[in-house]
C-alpha cells in the first residue's frame, strides 16, 4: 500500500468543507493532482488536527509548523506519526511536504521533491 501525504497550506476557503476543498493553494492542488494517481490514498499534514482524510470536513484555521517551536513540532511529529502507523499499518508513504512537516516523522517515506524551492517544486508537479 502506497499513501501520499501533502502539508496544510496557509490558504484556504473562508467556511468549512472537505479537506480536499479547502485547501486552496496551486502548491496543494499541485500536489494532490501529482499524488492522485500514484497512491492507493491520500491525506493531508495538518498543523492543527495531523492526519486529514481529504473528505473530512475541517473548519478554517491559522496555525503553521513553521512558526511552531522545535519542541511543539516534535510533539507533533510523534503524534502524526502514530496516527499514520495505525491508520495503514505497513504502508509506504510519498510526502510532498515541507521540512518542518517531514522532519521527526518515525515512519518510512519517499520524498520526491527534497530541496526544491518553491517555484523549482511547483513546476516539477506540473510536469508530473
Amino acid at each position: 500500500v502506497i499513501v501520499g501525504h501533502v502539508a496544510c497550506c496557509k490558504t484556504k476557503a473562508p467556511t468549512a468543507r472537505r479537506a480536499r476543498d479547502l485547501y486552496c493553494s496551486a502548491l496543494f492542488k499541485k500536489s494532490v493532482a501529482y499524488l492522485e494517481p500514484r497512491v492507493d490514498g491520500w491525506a493531508v499534514l495538518s498543523a492543527l488536527h495531523g492526519v486529514v482524510l481529504p473528505d473530512q470536513v475541517v473548519e478554517p484555521y491559522e496555525l503553521t509548523l513553521n512558526t511552531m517551536p522545535a519542541r511543539a513540532r516534535s510533539a507533533w511529529a510523534a503524534k502524526v506519526s502514530a496516527e499514520l502507523r495505525a491508520k495503514w499499518p505497513g504502508a509506504r508513504f510519498i510526502v510532498i511536504a515541507g521540512r518542518n512537516y517531514r522532519d521527526g516523522l518515525n515512519v518510512e517515506m519517499d520524498v520526491p521533491f527534497a530541496g526544491l524551492e518553491l517555484g523549482e517544486l511547483l513546476s516539477a508537479l506540473t510536469k508530473g
